[in-house]
């Protein structure tokens, strides 16, 4: 099987399959934002209890797909459930692998944008999708231009790296909120 550009038709068939499958692991992440924001509470009396459980939410759900990613199981999902040819199986581990951490990052970066919905600083969360946007763009010409590869490894790695950057990008502000927090407690 050759790589590069000349995948590209294999690459758009493979890359719904294997988005569809990370997207299953990733909605539980999707879905955490609201509940932390609902549940926090007045006084953010439950922001530990909810923080634990997104510690918790991303390790299970990274243990969860590693198993799927890493074990005969994706033969089972891509070929016998997704319908998929052995080849374009073949092109789909990989990707699937490079997304491994996608499902963690989502509920990392939805906690993260909850806790700063919650302190009313929406600006970083902006700016932090911006930043998560050009990185993507970024990383899929270099892998693609550059590198010559495959169109959906290349889209795996930017739309990784993009999360986990986005995720940093937030890392001092959230941590800023929940000082502010935790000194207006102290009062």
């Amino acid at each position: 099987m050759t790589i590069g550009a000349d995948m590209a038709d294999e690459s758009l068939a493979v890359l719904p399959v294997v988005g569809s499958l990370v997207f299953i692991f990733r909605s539980l992440g999707l879905s955490y934002q609201e509940v932390n924001i609902a549940l926090i509470g007045k006084q953010k009396q439950n922001y530990r209890l909810l923080r634990n459980f997104a510690v918790y939410m991303g390790v299970a759900v990274t243990v969860l797909i590693s198993i799927l990613a890493l074990t005969p199981l994706a033969d089972l999902w891509f070929i016998n459930i997704s319908g998929l040819s052995q080849e374009l199986a073949d092109l789909s581990y990989l990707p699937l692998k490079i997304m491994i951490l996608l499902p963690a990052f989502t509920v990392l970066l939805n906690y993260q944008r909850s806790l700063l919905l919650i302190n009313r600083t929406t600006g970083p969360i902006s700016a932090a999708m911006a930043v998560e946007l050009v990185s993507i763009i970024v990383i899929l010409l270099v892998c693609v231009v550059l590198l010559d590869m495959t169109g959906v490894v290349a889209a795996a790695l930017a739309f990784t790296a993009g999360k986990g950057i986005s995720t940093l990008c937030l890392l001092p502000r959230q941590s800023a909120a929940v000082r502010g927090w935790r000194s207006q407690a102290g009062r």
